[in-house]
């Protein structure tokens, strides 16, 4: 297939610089910049054909290639090819590695309809292998693995805290908080790994992942007075940051170590010495090795789970189905949110709106709304952009509210969420279910998770069941009685102590099982 060059002279004179210094990361910064300005398919599909005949294949050069291409082409054997670089680069770069981690998980949160779909996508990235390679380098503790013992001290390792905006931050409090009312002394660790300077210059499509900006004065004012936190400074490279947050863990010697977060290298080396306990911030293992994991689905609890295959050692899960804690709102007057009386309120809440409305369902939405032409739709959260996929409903009932601390009375001013299909949206569906609230969601995804036998397995019973409830106002209240009745008994964060503190136990009993196999062994 032969291509014209493009009549933009940016791009054919970012292409001409670039050949011209393959290894040097602005050339490639530079024309993605100019691409994604211009928009056209003609001029990316130029500009990879120009990649793929005059660029090396191998070192850096290669990277920034392999890189740039998984981004303009579809072929997604262009993202195994970056992961197979990365996989052999020599010596190791762990800045390099967790960058492009964090990039693919970013992609995956945004590109993926469901868990499934999420958990292909970061296989084929080959992120277990690479979060494997980094753990593997990193010191072999010093001391034998933790005896047996009561549950006196936990480190709560948290992948990264950032804000109030951040819900991995709030999970990761939520069970700091419930630990020390237990009686229970913690410490709150963090290497900050999505913090990592210069991101988008290790390659050649100039991206970053998701970075939730470090708000030190909410976090202090989260922390119960008499709990320390160490949080690593993002200036220092990983090594540095996983070597010190060993070191320091070691010294306070806790008798279990709790992981939130999706991966970390750094549990592979707590693993060696202590019981983990993992979180994940989506309805997935973590992909770290850990004793027990709490799990959403009643289905893996008491089994072993592989489902990262070989790179991370299997866990067992433990049905704990409890992340949300939540105030209920009261009578709120929606004239305060100038909604009209006679309206019907359908709400959406997130920070990758624009990315993650789209195609066939958001087609389907805007038909509703021409449809039933009493009915406002707010988008709430990040920036207040309107998707492009709506843009075109020129209504003026689908307004976009920005980041708030409102949400809650948002939602009590709302008649029905809707959630898109989308791998998030967990938190704020269970914030909907709280307030009864019926909430309309996808089974595969985070928010499908949360709602049980009411999540719906297809887009076609979605629609079918959402025109339902637009309907029906005596189903609505039908529907969110049910769903607030199941978030009372299985979402509730206050109700959770006693699950958390049996899946303490069943971690501290399989790491004593563990380290007498292999004494046993030896």
């Amino acid at each position: 297939m032969s291509f014209l060059p493009p009549e933009n002279l940016f791009i054919t004179d970012a292409l001409e610089q670039l050949l011209l210094h393959p290894a040097e990361h602005h050339w490639w910064q530079a024309l993605m910049q100019r691409l994604d300005e211009s928009g056209r398919a003609s001029e990316r599909a130029y500009a990879a054909q120009i990649i793929l005949d005059h660029v090396p294949q191998a070192g850096l050069a290669g990277l920034y290639r392999a890189t740039a291409l998984a981004a303009l082409l579809p072929d997604a054997d262009w993202l195994e090819r970056s992961a197979a670089l990365l996989l052999q680069w020599q010596p190791q770069d762990a800045n390099r590695v967790m960058a492009y981690a964090n990039l693919q998980w970013a992609l995956a949160v945004r590109d993926s309809s469901g868990h499934q779909d999420f958990h292909a996508r970061l296989v084929q990235a080959r992120l277990p292998e690479l979060m494997r390679q980094l753990g593997d380098a990193l010191p072999a503790p010093q001391q034998p693995p933790r005896p047996a013992g009561p549950l006196r001290k936990v480190a709560l390792l948290a992948q990264s805290l950032g804000n109030a905006r951040h819900p991995p931050s709030q999970m990761a409090l939520d069970q700091l908080k419930l630990l020390t009312e237990q009686g229970i002394e913690v410490t709150l660790y963090s290497c900050q790994e999505l913090d990592i300077a210069n991101t988008e210059h290790y390659f050649g499509c100039a991206r970053r992942g998701m970075v939730p900006a470090f708000d030190a004065g909410w976090l202090g004012s989260q922390l119960p007075a008499d709990v320390n936190a160490h949080l690593s400074d993002a200036r220092l490279s990983l090594n540095t940051r996983w070597r010190k947050k060993l070191e320091q863990i070691e010294q306070y010697a806790p008798d279990l170590v709790m992981f939130v977060g999706l991966m970390s290298p750094l549990v592979f080396a707590l693993y060696q010495r202590y019981p983990v306990l993992g979180l994940c911030v989506h309805a997935v293992p973590p992909m770290a090795p850990v004793d027990t994991w709490l799990c959403a689905d009643r289905q893996l609890a008491a089994t072993e789970s592989s489902a990262w295959g070989g790179a991370v050692p299997p866990a067992a899960g433990h049905y704990h189905p409890f992340r949300i804690q939540h105030e209920l709102v009261a009578d709120v007057p929606r004239a305060e949110f100038g909604l009209a009386p006679g309206q019907l309120v359908l709400a959406t809440v997130g920070a990758r709106l624009p990315s993650e409305i789209g195609g066939d369902w958001a087609a389907r939405m805007l038909e509703i709304l021409a449809e039933h032409e009493r009915i406002v739709w707010l988008l709430v959260g990040g920036d207040a952009v309107m998707p492009p996929a709506l843009e075109a409903a020129g209504h003026g009932r689908i307004r976009c509210i920005g980041h708030t601390s409102e949400i809650g009375r948002l939602l009590a001013v709302s008649d029905i969420y809707v959630n898109p299909p989308r791998v998030g949206g967990g938190l704020s569906a269970g914030e909907a279910m709280a307030q009864g609230v019926p909430v309309v969601a996808l089974a595969a995804g985070d928010a499908g998770a949360k709602l049980g036998a009411t999540a719906q397995p297809d887009e076609e019973h979605y629609f079918r069941h959402l025109q339902a409830l637009i309907g029906d106002a005596a189903m609505r209240h039908h529907v969110g009685q049910l769903q607030q009745q199941h978030f009372a008994a299985t979402l509730d964060v206050r109700q959770s102590a006693p699950s958390l503190l049996a899946a303490c136990a069943q971690a501290m009993q399989r790491h004593a099982l563990r380290c007498a196999t292999a004494a046993t062994a030896s």
